[in-house]
């Protein structure tokens, strides 16, 4: 790849990115409505890996957010463990009570 090309991309996906964030910021709706089919379309990513992107996208600005929030002490730890423990005892419960589903997908060559 050369550097005008590299350059190129960069600026593209700066601006995408850009815009992205001026809209999710004006109306306030998640970023996956905003960012999934800017991927798809604007960059040309996969379904699988537009999805795939915005779920690393989403964690690390989690993780982002929680940091700060602990650091201005707005998180009360006595209720995040509850809720952790619950959550867990219901994944445990429902992973052993239900059953997986084996699903075929036929795909035509299209």
């Amino acid at each position: 790849m050369q550097l005008v090309e590299l350059l190129q991309m960069i600026l593209r996906d700066g601006i995408l990115g850009f815009l992205v964030g001026i809209l999710i910021g004006l109306t306030g709706i998640g970023g996956g409505a905003v960012i999934q089919p800017i991927l798809i379309i604007g960059l040309g990513l996969s379904p699988v890996a537009s999805v795939g992107t915005g779920l690393l996208f989403a964690m690390v600005t989690k993780i982002g957010g929680a940091v700060t929030h602990i650091r201005m002490r707005n998180i009360r730890p006595r209720r995040t463990l509850f809720f952790f423990v619950r959550q867990c005892a219901k994944r445990a419960d429902r992973s052993i009570r239900c059953k997986p589903v084996n699903i075929t997908i036929q795909r035509d060559n299209c």
